[in-house]
């Protein structure tokens, strides 16, 4: 409006100094293209005509060269607007630069699978952080204009420390002089490589997302794992209280000062229990205090029928086993052995190391097993935390001594730690 009033015409949005510095480029590339054309049909003229001929051309010559580079600088122009990267006109073919959080060997491993979804199995040839191939129209470089169109297309990978790499797609015609002086790509090195960055830009976001979900999966695993050892937990502990609290009672009215011994066993046990209730696993010493504390109740209400050994190399006591995991074992002999006999029993814990394996050996001297016996509801949670925290790493055995009596043999890697903390 203001241009009107100003009595002057609006200019048209293509000549716009904006549209004029974009145009530019494709100008030079016109007149380029142009001067190369008039300069060889020039020299051909000179060489096979005369004199007379020569002045002709040279005044013919300059408006078909003219058209030439026109329609050379438009095919470029009509190629290119719309593209999404920025392409140079004036550049011989067309480079991208990408950068992947990858190591070089898994760069290139996707780099040739998307040059084989983008322009199908064609023949590669692989360098010490390079790949390079001949891209042409139909695959197969059958005909003369297929020549023509040919492109070399390079992806090279230049690594830039641990798990970072910057892959460069380069991709140039094939015969140089022809598109350096004489026509136009029509931008079909710039749609390649925007092809083949398309291609590895998707295997990206697709291994990215693999990725995340390899690791969501592992987190609920994680999780699952971390709930379903407090849940088998969470059944150990309370099933001796009852027996131990209606002993307590008995105890009160007949023998105050047993009564009390006891109580502060059942408070110390229970303090311990519960400093250690939140954590998946425990020092093998801290464990072995429980288990005196508990076979220590467990003497006190069978009025001196049970007698208890625990015997531990010191090396092992900072070793990290299951917690509870002894106090089962503890647990199983009391009530499927001692509490089974009529007389006076013993269990006989031993911590020693075999090799590359933390043996813990539960002894007790009651009855042997029965043939359908699998240790009861303790032993089965046991072997359910050993398999979540060690895999095939751990065994537990449950078998009859050769004398008398049963043993509970757990053996657990020296050098793996519980899963989960």
């Amino acid at each position: 409006m203001r241009a009107l009033r100003d009595g002057h015409p609006p200019r048209p949005p293509w000549l716009s100094t904006r549209a004029m510095g974009r145009h530019v480029p494709f100008m030079i590339l016109g007149i380029r293209v142009g001067v190369a054309w008039w300069a060889l049909l020039t020299a051909l003229t000179a060489l096979f005509s005369g004199a007379g001929a020569f002045v002709a051309a040279m005044l013919l010559y300059p408006p078909v060269a003219l058209m030439i580079g026109a329609a050379a600088a438009v095919t470029q122009w009509r190629a290119t607007r719309h593209m999404t990267m920025e392409v140079d006109p004036l550049a011989l073919g067309h480079r991208q630069v990408i950068s992947v959080d990858l190591v070089p060997e898994q760069s290139l491993l996707i780099s040739r699978s998307a040059v084989d979804a983008s322009f199908g199995k064609l023949e590669q040839h692989e360098t010490e952080g390079a790949l390079t191939l001949r891209v042409s129209p139909h695959g197969a470089l059958t005909r003369w204009p297929d020549r023509l169109r040919t492109d070399i297309l390079t992806v090279g990978v230049q690594d830039h420390g641990p798990a970072r790499t910057t892959l460069e797609l380069a991709c140039e015609p094939l015969h140089r002089w022809w598109y350096g002086f004489f026509w136009v790509d029509g931008g079909r090195c710039a749609s390649r490589i925007e092809t083949l960055q398309r291609a590895i830009l998707a295997r990206l976001h697709a291994q990215q997302q693999s990725t995340e979900a390899a690791a969501q999966r592992d987190a609920l695993q994680t999780r699952l794992a971390q709930a379903e050892l407090l849940l088998l937990r969470a059944q150990i502990d309370p099933h001796f209280l009852f027996n131990t609290l209606a002993h307590l009672r008995a105890c009160i009215g007949s023998d105050t000062a047993a009564a009390c011994n006891m109580l502060d066993s059942l408070v110390e046990f229970l303090r311990d229990s519960s400093r250690v209730a939140a954590r998946s696993s425990t020092s093998l010493s801290e464990e072995l205090v429980r288990v005196e504390n508990y076979l220590k109740l467990i003497a006190m209400r069978l009025d001196d029928r049970l007698h208890y050994t625990i015997e531990c190399d010191p090396d092992l006591g900072s070793h990290l086993v299951p917690t509870a995991s002894v106090l089962v074992l503890a647990e199983n002999a009391i009530k499927h052995g001692i509490e089974r006999i009529e007389g006076p029993g013993t269990v006989a814990v031993s911590c020693h190391r075999l090799e590359d394996m933390l043996v813990i050996d539960v002894d007790n001297d009651g009855p042997s097993l029965s043939p359908a016996g699998d240790g009861g509801m303790g032993l089965s949670n046991l072997r359910e935390r050993l398999r979540l925290g060690f895999g095939a790493g751990a065994q537990l055995q449950i078998e009859d001594r050769e004398t008398s009596g049963v043993r509970a043999s757990l053996r657990i890697p020296l050098t793996g730690d519980v899963h989960a903390r």
